[in-house]
């Protein structure tokens, strides 16, 4: 991953650390390093030896005890190299262990200050940590990176989107949202979405989906509709992420792809004994792909081309929302427009105000449609949000037995999405009891519902 600009750039670079030849090229021009199973690595004196150089070093081991980092002869504590550098050697447990004092993130960020916003940040960092998924570690680097960055460099995009009103937003959002902004704070669950977005921050999409869909009402999609939709009070922006650029499978049960057999793929199982297209075995975002029990229910309209996708799932609510904490089941609905190839779509939907654009594409696909692979990406102006995601349904919820499909699957992820298999989390179906699989517009055949 790299991102580059004319005033300052970030690259991550992926390399073995037990390669200290490597680790010393790579530390030539770096201005920070994030140095993972640093305890494992073979020769750690020499790869210590190559990395003192870097301005800053974030190591982290995998290691549950000290032991095993003090045999390499580091302290439990922060080292200064020099005045403006931090060195944090020590167990990952250890590192994001709150002790009620933040010690290990302290001492990383020593260097940066001892504020409000520091001890924020310090919070902001331990809590990525602890969720334990790849974006929520990627975007825990990127914030450090972006903290750090030179001063008058660009921010790092992935992470620059803001949930800050300044003075501009907040103008804005007493000249042209008045009565939408004190409808919301006048009730309960509204004020409590904004203020749980306000602590999350818009970039942070794992956390802040969960906000909006723990705390979802009327007046929360109007103000939203209009703070961050219509006004873009914040001057949030972004686009949908163009690589890698996914193409959608060419044929289906040996014969070219068309939009008619693309249409068969997509509404899947719906008129069978099932009730719905497809229900999710896996997904690779863990904003959006991994709530529990995904129906999807694709579906032709009634009027000529209309298509519609409209996913039901079940999420668990922060414990101070409408229903303390419980489980509810949740909906979305996508308006699907074909673009130049067959297979490959624009979704448009509003989720709680919020107009979200994304493109999908049929990645792979079984010929007796046991199982359908997906991808997307997509973008939310108004939060300021970029992302990309890929689905795995199946008919049943679970993954395929047969060892030809799963390796099918896993060399479209790889090759074409490049997607690692284990960044595929598999989903719980295990409790999925009266899901309210009602579709939301008139279909052209009528379905099961129910």
């Amino acid at each position: 991953m790299a991102w580059l600009a004319p005033e300052n750039s970030l690259v991550v670079d992926v390399c073995a650390a037990d390669d200290v030849e490597r680790l010393q090229q790579v530390a030539v021009d770096a201005d920070a390093c994030i140095w993972v199973d640093a305890d494992k690595t073979d020769d750690a004196d020499g790869a210590r030896g190559a990395l003192t150089a870097v301005p800053t070093l974030l190591a982290l081991n995998s290691a549950d005890d000290i032991d095993a980092h003090d045999a390499h002869g580091a302290g439990a504590a922060a080292v200064t190299l020099d005045n403006s550098a931090r060195w944090c050697y020590q167990p990952a447990s250890a590192l994001m262990h709150d002790d009620g004092a933040g010690r290990a993130f302290r001492q990383l960020m020593a260097g940066i200050g001892a504020g409000k916003d520091d001890a924020q940040m310090i919070k902001r960092l331990a809590n990525l940590h602890a969720r334990q998924t790849h974006l929520d570690f990627l975007y825990m680097c990127l914030l450090v990176a972006d903290d750090l960055r030179p001063a008058g460099a660009p921010r790092v995009p992935f992470v620059s989107a803001t949930s800050k009103a300044d003075a501009s937003a907040l103008l804005c959002m007493a000249s042209k949202c008045g009565k939408q902004t004190v409808a919301c704070l006048s009730d309960p669950m509204c004020k409590r979405a904004v203020d749980c977005l306000d602590e999350c921050g818009l970039g942070d999409q794992v956390c802040s989906y969960i906000c909006i869909r723990s705390y979802e009402t009327k007046e929360f999609e109007k103000f939203t509709t209009c703070f961050i939709d219509r006004n873009n009070c914040l001057r949030n922006s972004a686009s949908r992420p163009d690589t890698p650029h996914v193409t959608p499978t060419t044929t289906f049960r040996g014969e070219p792809l068309t939009w008619e057999g693309a249409e068969e793929i997509f509404v899947g199982h719906l008129y069978g004994d099932e009730g719905y297209s497809w229900l999710s075995a896996a997904g690779q975002n863990p904003a959006y792909d991994e709530f529990n029990c995904q129906y999807q229910l694709f579906y032709q309209g009634k009027a000529r081309n209309s298509f519609w996708y409209n996913p039901v799932f079940l999420v668990k609510t922060l414990p101070d929302s409408q229903v303390n904490g419980a489980s509810v089941w949740r909906g979305s609905d996508y308006r699907c427009q074909r673009l130049e190839t067959p297979g490959e779509y624009l979704f448009t939907f509003c989720d709680n105000g919020a107009t979200s654009k994304e493109r999908w594409c049929i990645v792979e696909v079984d010929d007796n449609l046991e199982w359908a692979l997906f991808y997307y990406s997509g973008a939310a102006v108004g939060p300021g949000q970029s992302y990309i995601g890929a689905v795995l349904g199946t008919r049943t919820g679970v993954w395929p037995e047969d060892e030809e499909s799963r390796r099918r699957i896993e060399t479209a992820l790889q090759t074409r999405c490049s997607i690692p298999l284990w960044e595929m989390v598999q989903v719980d179906n295990s409790n999925c009891a009266d899901p309210p699989l009602t579709p939301k517009h008139a279909p052209r055949r009528a379905f099961p519902i129910s």
